[in-house]
């Protein structure tokens, strides 16, 4: 049975529209949180983890374009530069600051 978040095409527009939250989101492609955390379960991660891998993997290529690490973190959505060298290390296994332009970080 197919559903009609199946047929959304810019997941990634709408999550920055949304700022990077699960209701925002959830309201943005017109159903409930319950029925978008559904719709990612099918595809084995949640809406929130989907976001933050998003978020990082954006922050990621400002960073091998040279993009200082407070800027990379602005441009992610994150407000606090901490809270962006957090979850890029969990993530990464390397601190936003390590990465350069010889760099690719790999998810794991």
């Amino acid at each position: 049975m197919s559903s009609r978040l199946d047929r959304v095409k810019d997941w990634e527009g709408l999550t920055k529209l949304a700022r990077y939250t699960v209701c925002g989101l959830a309201k943005k492609v017109k159903c409930t949180d319950r029925q978008l955390r559904r719709h990612f379960a099918k595809r084995g991660t949640t809406p929130r983890r989907w976001m933050q891998e998003l978020r990082l993997r954006k922050a990621a290529s400002g960073l091998l374009q040279g993009e200082d690490v407070k800027n990379a973190s602005a441009e992610a959505g994150y407000q606090h530069p901490a809270s962006f060298s957090r979850a890029f290390h969990r993530l990464y296994n390397k601190p936003p600051s390590a990465i350069s332009a010889s760099d690719e970080p790999d998810s794991g």
